[in-house]
């Protein structure tokens, strides 16, 4: 696997795999019992939801219905708190772990239209409480008889990559979790889109049962202050300044994030081309291409050098 990521073929029956099934919440503290790689398969309609750190990952895989009690038209919302639930109490028992954490979730679309709108508003409102931003990455249900990849319906966690711990679906990057306590910067394939944290949820719409949950009994009672980036192992690194509730800790395009000190923000460096027909760059990242639109990107001016920076993604590239 030298000089590309690994894939779901690679991965699937490795000794360092470790899978977790439909209907599960699990913890993977990597490298424990020289295990790397944390892998769902049989994602088709299901969601599957992320919490990964340097050194562990909480994963969970919730279908839209338990497979049980179909009489009753509230298990699958039931099931889904219940798996949340879950989800926030292995990170409480193992918040040690999680340090400089990243979220994400993966849902359903089918011909382009979001499956289970409600209950992928509810994850939302949940991962919302680490006060970070992240990644809502879809993917097309198939139908029965209807030819897919191998790889399709397949996530996983690479828990040892060389610059930190990745996350993959159907063996497109979709998060990183930078290991360097510089490299903070989440990196994104399309058609990835971002949930913001916002100060204040808003009220649910009337008759969605489910969303209510959030606000009369949140999942996740996490102190506000907490921060999503490791701290800096040196004075000369930029601190963060930890950001209360009552304001949004971040936008989209990372420019609320504040410093104890006037200091140019880190960007990571890559490759890229001019896209002539989108005006865009295609930059390289990990042996992966991803076309970044021209109204992502501004002309900066980092150590003397004139460059091209693109704040919502983290990234620089020569001018």
């Amino acid at each position: 696997m030298a000089g590309r990521h690994p894939t779901y073929n690679d991965i699937k029956n490795d000794a360092a795999t470790v899978r977790f099934s439909m209907n599960e919440v699990v913890l993977l503290v990597f490298g424990m019992g020289e295990k790397r790689y944390h892998l769902t398969e049989a994602l088709n309609g299901c969601f599957a939801v992320f919490l990964i750190s340097p050194k562990a990952t909480v994963s969970a895989h919730i279908p839209p219905h338990p497979g049980a009690n179909w009489d009753d038209s509230q298990a699958g919302n039931k099931n889904l708190i219940a798996k949340m639930k879950e989800f926030a109490a292995l990170y409480r028992e193992n918040e040690q772990y999680f340090h400089g954490h990243k979220v994400a979730l993966i849902y359903a679309v089918l011909h382009g239209k979001t499956q289970l709108p409600d209950k992928k508003e509810f994850i939302e409102k949940c991962l919302r409480e680490f006060q970070v931003d992240f990644p809502l990455q879809d993917y097309e249900v198939k139908s029965p008889g209807q030819n897919r990849s191998e790889e399709h319906g397949t996530a996983f966690v690479d828990g040892k990559a060389v610059t930190g711990p990745a996350l993959y679906l159907q063996d497109q990057l979709v998060l990183r979790v930078f290991a360097s306590r510089i490299e903070t910067r989440d990196v994104l394939t399309g058609p990835a889109k971002i949930s913001t944290p916002k100060p204040t949820p808003q009220q649910p719409p009337a008759g969605s049962s489910i969303v209510q949950v959030v606000h009369s009994n949140p999942i996740f009672p996490r102190a506000p202050t907490s921060a999503a980036i490791a701290p800096p192992a040196t004075q000369q690194e930029s601190k963060l300044e930890i950001v209360p509730k009552a304001t949004p800790a971040l936008s989209s395009s990372f420019n609320k994030i504040s410093t104890t000190r006037k200091q140019e923000r880190v960007f990571t460096h890559v490759k890229s081309k001019l896209d002539w027909k989108s005006g865009g760059r295609i930059v390289e990242i990990d042996s992966q291409t991803l076309l970044i639109g021209k109204e992502d990107w501004e002309q900066s001016i980092i150590q003397g050098n004139k460059v091209w920076v693109s704040k919502k993604f983290g990234l620089s590239t020569d001018f």
